[in-house]
Formats: structure tokens, sequence, C-alpha cells
């Protein structure tokens, strides 16, 4: 019935259209009747052949039809009103071509400049950062190779840092910032926290509630036991941190330099680029990292200084940083462990007796002031082993923890936080107390 109205209304519009029609050229054009009453019969003869009855008033025509083009018959089921399909599973539904790296790379930084100039995004400069890191963390995670070619690209199109593929190149911060980004929630206050410390361009995020649940084998007694007596002992207990050996201390070199690690052959003061203007002095100096002459001579006279030359002290602790202010792009595994193995050895022989309890510093580890929570998962998760294997196991060459608890130390980072403020377990995460 539904049909049947639209078809008689718009009879009717056309008759309307006839009369005026009719009324404004009739001077000049002889038309036919205006208005025509179609058969109520279908015409039959128009087609063929029908699925169904072309006469019965129950059910619209069914005719058979022949395509000529594709020489088939189109079957019943296709038209059929009280069959009607679902999905067509028949037909293709092409999707885009999968994007090769390099395909998504150039994307990637399309869509992120994009993103930097849109309007849409107004002053807001949060939401227009947060934006280009989601870009950033699909690139970081379908083809993770690219990420330090975007943060590379990136670096020199928004003019980051004067030594962009140094910097952000596989070999520098590349592959840190892709497992940040792949890794980091950054549409919520992990990329609102990045878009802050890095780039000014976020507000502080709120502090996320701390869920300790698990956290502890067993809870806290109540009431508390009473407090161990004091056995009136003396302790002589040394504290060593930031040592910050240079074996790559250059005597003569510039030790006034305009930037970068003073006391090494490749740096200079701007204001005297082809001649020391303070010549590095064997025992160093302010602007530079310790080189060996100055370590062997303050070490030895902790000993004379304190009186432990014989007793030497009970225990000492080192909250981190061993290794020179190096650039990433200077640093390596190697370099790292050489460190370790060199201060580690020169504690024993010059401190005496007495375990020193060592925590690893923000420079200690390759690449420096990097490591992986255990939440990452394989193979990420165990990527700094390496550096965790050879500290326990330099720890209890130096007798210094027992065999027992070498596998605790490779497999184990930890810190608390005291009234005062952070106390490391370990310097990488957690800042100088």
């Amino acid at each position: 019935m539904l049909g049947l109205s639209r078809v008689m209304i718009a009879l009717s519009l056309l008759a309307v259209t006839n009369g005026i029609q009719d009324a404004v050229a009739a001077s000049t054009v002889k038309l036919g009747p205006s208005s025509h009453v179609a058969p109520g019969v279908f015409p039959t003869s128009v087609y063929s052949h029908y699925y169904n009855d072309p006469t019965a008033t129950t059910a619209q025509p069914q005719p058979i039809i022949t395509d000529p083009i594709l020489h088939k018959v189109y079957p019943l089921s296709l038209t059929d009103p009280n069959h009607l399909p679902h999905n067509d599973t028949t037909d293709p539904h092409p999707l885009p071509l999968k994007a090769s790296s390099s395909l998504l790379f150039q994307h990637a930084l399309t869509q992120v400049l994009s993103i930097s100039t849109n309007p849409v995004f107004g002053t807001d400069t949060c939401t227009r950062c947060q934006a280009a890191l989601e870009v950033g963390k699909f690139l970081a995670m379908a083809a993770p190779e690219q990420g330090p070619a975007l943060a590379v690209a990136l670096c020199h199109h928004f003019n980051f840092n004067s030594d962009c593929d140094t910097e952000f190149g596989i070999l520098g911060l590349g592959s840190v910032v892709t497992q940040v980004v792949a890794n980091a929630d950054v549409g919520g206050f992990d990329g609102q926290m990045l878009c802050q410390n890095f780039l000014s361009l976020c507000p502080l995020p709120p502090v996320s509630p701390l869920n300790l649940t698990g956290w502890f084998e067993k809870p806290k007694p109540n009431p508390l036991p009473p407090p161990k007596k004091p056995s009136g002992q003396r302790l002589k207990v040394l504290h060593l941190s930031d040592f910050h050996l240079d074996p790559r201390f250059a005597n003569g070199a510039e030790a006034n330099c305009t930037s970068g690690l003073c006391c090494r052959s490749n740096v200079f003061n701007t204001a005297s680029p082809n001649r020391s203007v303070f010549p590095a002095p064997r025992f160093g100096a302010f602007l530079c990292d310790t080189p060996y002459s100055l370590a062997l001579a303050a070490l030895p006279s902790i000993p004379i200084l304190t009186d432990t030359e014989k007793t030497g002290f009970d225990f000492t602790v080192y909250t981190g940083d061993l290794v020179s202010h190096d650039p990433d792009n200077q640093l390596s595994r190697d370099y790292i462990t050489y460190a370790e193995t060199v201060l580690y050895d020169l504690f024993k022989k010059v401190l005496g007796a007495g375990p020193v309890y060592a925590a690893l510093g923000n420079h200690d580890s390759y690449n420096q002031a990097q490591d992986a929570p255990h939440a990452l998962g394989p193979p990420l998760a165990s990527q700094f082993s390496w550096n965790y294997d050879h500290v326990a196991a330099l720890w209890q060459h130096e007798n210094w923890i027992p065999e027992a608890a070498v596998t605790l130390a490779r497999a184990h980072y930890a810190a608390y936080g005291p009234a005062a403020g952070w106390a490391e377990g370990d310097h990488v995460e957690h800042g100088y107390v």
C-alpha cells in the first residue's frame, strides 16, 4: 500500500504540473489529456517469465531477469521480499594494502606535522602534543624499527637538538624513545607527563593513587613488636657516592670548556678554540670528572683521615654513579662494566675490610639513566640484565654478598621513601639522597 500511495502522489503531482504547463503554453503547444488512469492489471507481457504469478495482487511480481552482459539469470533469493539478506558474503569488500614500514613512517611524519599545524586544536598545546604521541605510538608498535627515524625527523623539523641524528638515532636515544612511546598510555597521564616533562606543552598530570595490594607477603603486624634494644656497639660506616671515574681524562685538554664534559680532547672554550684557556691538571678540575690520578690520591686518604687503616669500615654504602658523564653516543656496555670493575676493585683494595653495599646510579647503565621494569615482559624486561648480572657477580667476587644473595641481586630492584625523601635501592629510577 505504501508503494501504491507514493505512485498515486507522484501521478497527482504530474497531473498538476501538466495542468500548469497547459495553462502557460496552451496558445502554442497542443498536449494530451491532463490526467490518465493506469490499468489495474499488471502488464505481464513486459517479461516472458516470472517466479510468481504476476497477476496476483497479494505480492509484487517477480520477473525472471537475464543479464545479457554477465550471461546469468538472477535468482529469486536476490529479490525475495520474505527472505532479506543479512550480510553479503559473496562480493569482495576491499581493504587498503598493508603498508610497508617505510610507508608507515612517511604517513606518521605527515600526520604529526598536520596535527602540529591544524587550527582545530587552537591554543591547546597539550591535546595537540598527545594527539601526535598517539601517531608515534602506533608507528612504534607496528614498525618499531622506524621509531628512531621518526624521532630524528621530528627533531630536525622542530629543531629539538643541534645533532638530531646522533641524539635520537638508533645508537642514541631512538630506541629508548620508541620503547617508551610504545608502552606508555600516551592518551592518558603518561602522555601528559611526557609532553610536560620534555616539551612543556602540558600541565603536570595529577598523582595517580598508589595501590599497594600484593606488595607485601603479609600485613603489617598489629600491635607492632617492641623496638629492639640497642647494643651500644658503635659502627664505622662509610658513605660514598658519585665517583664518576673518567679513564678518558686528557691532561692538558680544556678544563674550562664551553659545553660538554671538560678535560676531554674533543672539547674547547669558544673564546679560544685552538688553545686551552685552562689546561687540565693531572689531578682534575671542577668541570671535569675524576681522573685516575685523583682517584688514587683520594681513596687512600680515607682510611688515614677516618683512622680505619687497621680496622677498615664495618661496611660501606655506595649510592651510585661510577661512570663519567659521557653522552650516550660515546658510551657502551663495555665502558660501563669497565668502570664497575675498576672502582669496586679499588674499594676492596684501598678501603679495607667490610662489605660495600652499592646501588646503580643513573649513569651506571647503557643507555644511561635507563632501567626496564619487569612489567614490560620479555624480552624488554631483561634488556639490562647484563648489567645486574655483572655487578652481582662482582659483589660476590669481592666477598661482599654470599652466593645465596647473588640471584636476588641479579633479579630485583627496589627503593624506599623515608620522610626526608627518596633513598635509593636503585639510583637509576629515583634520584639522589
